[in-house]
């Protein structure tokens, strides 16, 4: 399960300079690592930022929204983009000075890369995972429904008002929606599932054990 976190900026000045000339390009001299002078030019108070963490940076990211006329448009990543996402998904609590380092640019321009990630959309949010039975919540279930006639938008409303459930999706086949939840213990099922069984039919399932827990995208090839 994973929670959103947020961050204090107390403390922290953040300046964007975001002005009307073209992003800095590659220049090719050093490899696909290498900015040209642009960056180093615009960005030229970040000595003391390059040790901020990235957890810093994306506390702003909650209330970003994501175009939805953009959603489904391939976006326009390369390879550094590609090595950046997958160092960020593995960890994203590296401080800018080292993400940097690993994808070969320096902390001015691995956050002028992170920062069009996320305004593009590509980067969501920044999250920790947590063990939900570490937490009280050793019983996990999924289930699949099958609503009733003309009761579709029904289950969807009431997954949204039960908290245990952390993710709900709708879905091809008979059963139309599929959502799993953590619960304290399995007495906390029945009730649960008896707001569902009026608007639909619902199919149970125990999670047993994760063989594939979430794992990152494979981006790199």
């Amino acid at each position: 399960m994973a929670l959103p976190m947020k961050y204090d900026h107390a403390g922290t000045r953040w300046v964007r300079c975001l002005d009307s000339r073209p992003a800095a390009r590659d220049c090719g001299t050093g490899g696909a690592g290498c900015r040209d002078s642009h960056a180093a030019a615009r960005w030229g108070g970040w000595a003391g930022m390059a040790a901020s963490s990235l957890s810093s940076y994306a506390g702003g990211m909650g209330n970003r929204r994501i175009n939805p006329e953009r959603a489904y448009e391939p976006a326009d990543v390369d390879a550094v983009d590609l090595h950046i996402l997958t160092e960020l998904q593995a960890s994203a609590r590296l401080t800018l000075a080292e993400l940097g380092r690993r994808v070969g640019l320096s902390a001015p321009a691995v956050s002028e890369r992170v920062l069009r990630l996320e305004e593009t959309g590509v980067i969501t949010g920044y999250h920790a995972e947590v063990d939900p039975k570490a937490l009280g919540f050793p019983v996990t279930i999924m289930v699949r429904v099958r609503p009733a006639v003309r009761e579709l938008g029904r289950i969807a409303k009431i997954a949204q008002e039960i908290p245990e459930i952390i993710e709900c999706y709708r879905m091809t086949g008979d059963d139309c929606y599929c959502f799993t939840m953590h619960l304290r213990s399995v007495e906390r099922l029945e009730p649960i599932l008896d707001r569902f069984t009026p608007y639909g039919r619902t199919t149970t399932s125990l999670i047993q054990s994760v063989p594939v827990p979430r794992r990152p995208l494979p981006l790199q090839p």
